[in-house]
């Protein structure tokens, strides 16, 4: 099996995993592939407890529903999938304009601020992308994707940690 090479740079993501270290291995950690809902979308979800995923799935959000009813419903599921804050919460870095419709960003920041935690990691699109390429059985879905941004962050808290 190949392994992941890790991107090059990072240095502020290589920093804050670091610190995190302790929380990550030990606590809940949450991963979210951020949408907003739409016909081929959904936001999808990955639970971890001490490094270990518990549960993942897929947040339903009718996408014929208004935008503004959409978040809502997001928020709330949200809320209800941490019923109490993660020790770490991570979602898919989303950059630039171009890249993404403004709804992915108002669905990213709804589905932040629903998490209540300030422990936010954004984990680069290349980071989980490479673990999926390798990763055994990896089939493209929102909660597989979910699960990928999550154990992405787990393993290179990991390998950042083992490094020193």
């Amino acid at each position: 099996m190949e392994t992941v090479i890790w991107p090059a740079g990072y240095d502020q993501l290589k920093h804050q995993l670091r610190l995190l270290a302790p929380r990550i291995a030990s606590g809940l950690v949450i991963a979210i592939d951020p949408s907003s809902g739409s016909r081929d979308s959904v936001p999808g979800f990955a639970v971890f407890r001490a490094g270990e995923l518990l549960t993942s799935g897929e947040i339903d959000i009718p996408y014929r529903k208004p935008i503004a009813e959409r978040l809502q419903l997001l928020h709330a599921a949200v809320l209800k999938l941490t019923p109490e804050p993660p020790d770490v919460f991570i979602v898919e870095e989303i950059k630039g304009q171009n890249f993404s419709h403004r709804f992915l960003h108002w669905a990213l920041g709804s589905t932040i601020a629903a998490a209540r935690t300030t422990t936010l990691v954004e984990c680069p699109i290349n980071l989980w992308k490479s673990l999926a390429k390798i990763y055994p059985g990896y089939l493209k879905g929102n909660a597989m994707d979910a699960e990928m941004i999550g154990m992405s962050v787990i393993l290179y808290a990991k390998h950042l940690t083992q490094q020193e």
